[in-house]
């Protein structure tokens, strides 16, 4: 009989050994893994990754030499395949440029023509264009006066030269900016849309929905011609954003689950599209906390990533871990 009881012990231990070894297999299984990374830029010019499921940031690389005191607006923002650019603002504009392969930076002072006149001139955007490999900018004449002329300028990421050409137009600011084909387009915040036709050197106030109402959005970005998704101002809620997209070709706009409200700790910045994911993408806040928000264009549903920093960034691609 001890013999038979000693069996039955030696048996229930190897099984609670083996079930215990299941649920730690099991349990690893379920850990959540990332399968890339978003590439950002925050507002003091560091450069980090973020998991795309877990929120994880790492520090990826920084802008060496730029002043973490100088204002530096998001929307100055842009990259192309190889290459990150962001405006340093302290007493003038100084361009920089991240090369992605080598990690290594350079800089230099802007000088602007002097057709532009202004008391204090500021660049409020920058965007890379990939047709003729040039920055498209927008200097603001006194970046203190709302009302202070805009010029459309164009830099070349080589040598710096600014070129203005011959474009100006009114508009407070400049929050987020993109390009559909031959247009260059220039958001602001209660105030008009800015369309810049490349082909003809005109400027004029984009209007949606046959309505003269201004329209407030930002973090915009082209999902495929003609077709703009961002963050639309809500009327009422001041900190308040909700989901949007445009129809460039007739100039209408969709509002999209117009229930979810959710806040940005900066309105400047461009979005993101993970054409792979058919997602919109952009770093903003829900229910006080900072997170990726990822809008399936497919499924139209949404998916919030909580991270534990400041949102006050932006996404510039999607990299692997």
């Amino acid at each position: 009989m001890k013999l038979l009881f000693k069996l039955l012990a030696l048996n229930c231990a190897i099984f609670f050994i083996s079930c215990s070894g299941e649920s730690s297999s099991e349990s690893e299984v379920k850990q959540v893994k990332d399968d890339f990374s978003y590439l950002v830029v925050n507002s003091t010019g560091k450069i980090n990754k973020i998991g795309n499921k877990t929120g994880a940031i790492s520090t990826y690389s920084a802008f060496n030499g730029f002043n973490t005191s100088a204002f530096l607006d998001l929307n100055t923002v842009t990259s192309n395949s190889n290459k990150i650019f962001l405006i340093e603002y302290l007493s003038t504009d100084k361009l920089f440029v991240f090369d992605k392969n080598t990690n290594l930076t350079t800089s230099n002072n802007l000088v602007y023509p002097s057709a532009l006149t202004g008391l204090d001139p500021a660049l409020i955007s920058l965007q890379w264009n990939d047709s003729n490999n040039l920055l498209f900018g927008i200097l603001k004449s006194n970046k203190d006066d709302s009302k202070s002329i805009c010029y459309f300028v164009t830099i070349n990421p080589t040598t710096f030269e600014v070129i203005y050409t011959g474009i100006s137009f009114n508009q407070k600011s400049s929050f987020s900016t993109f390009i559909n084909g031959n247009k260059f387009y220039s958001s602001c915040y209660n105030d008009n849309t800015i369309e810049i036709n490349l082909e003809n050197n005109t400027s004029k106030p984009l209007f949606f929905n046959s309505s003269n109402t201004p329209i407030s959005f930002t973090r915009s970005a082209i999902s495929t011609n003609n077709i703009l998704y961002g963050m639309k101002g809500l009327v009422g809620n001041i900190n308040g954003v909700s989901l949007f997209k445009f129809d460039l070709l007739n100039n209408t706009y969709t509002d999209i689950l117009p229930n979810e409200v959710y806040g940005l700790n900066s309105v400047f910045g461009k979005g993101f599209i993970d054409n792979s994911k058919n997602q919109y993408v952009i770093i903003s806040n829900l229910n006080n906390k900072s997170g990726i928000l990822k809008y399936n264009i497919s499924s139209n549903s949404t998916e919030f990533v909580d991270i534990n920093e400041d949102s006050n960034m932006v996404i510039i691609e999607k990299i692997s871990n």
